[in-house]
């Protein structure tokens, strides 16, 4: 099934189309549980239509591994490549190096953050218990925190398409 098929058909400018302003979440498709989701890792070649392809046996079920996820934008809610990461960091920071050079905050010894200001302004003994921490690393750290996602279990799969299909109509 096609995830925009489900969409109800409106009038636009005396054209028919889909609304795709539709939005639905996963626990209005089907009750959530723990149960009901498969942790899986995403690897170094993985991408979206890939997983949906390989898990439900269809890419058309792509719409499944976005909405495990609450994934509203693909581009910048999915874990990017070393390729895709390095390009991010450049448009983001002008180059690799300067998003090294950046400091994005401090922490301390219990992992309190402290910004840039803070740091500035505190005693020096303050500053010698701070660790910095730069646009590289935190970039780093969450784009590596997107590499877990939990994928609807393939046997409910159908459930879900069902219950989309009656939730759009």
């Amino acid at each position: 099934m096609k995830y925009f098929d489900t969409f109800p058909k409106i009038i636009y400018d005396n054209f028919q189309t889909r609304n795709i302003i539709s939005k639905v979440k996963l626990k209005d498709v089907l009750d959530e549980d723990f149960f009901s989701f498969a942790n899986y890792t995403i690897e170094t070649y993985d991408k979206p239509w890939t997983i949906a392809n390989d898990y439900y046996g269809s890419v058309d079920r792509i719409w499944l591994v976005y909405l495990s996820n609450d994934i509203v934008d693909p581009f910048y809610e999915w874990h990017m490549d070393t390729y895709q990461f390095e390009e991010y960091l450049i448009k983001k920071y002008g180059s690799i190096e300067n998003s090294k050079n950046i400091i994005d905050h401090y922490v301390d010894n219990n992992g309190l953050k402290y910004s840039p200001d803070s740091y500035t302004y505190s005693s020096s003994d303050i500053k010698a218990t701070l660790t910095p921490k730069t646009a590289y690393r935190v970039e780093d750290e969450n784009n590596e925190s997107k590499r877990n996602i939990r994928l609807l279990r393939s046997d409910l799969a159908g459930n879900a398409e069902s219950a989309l299909k009656q939730l759009m109509r």
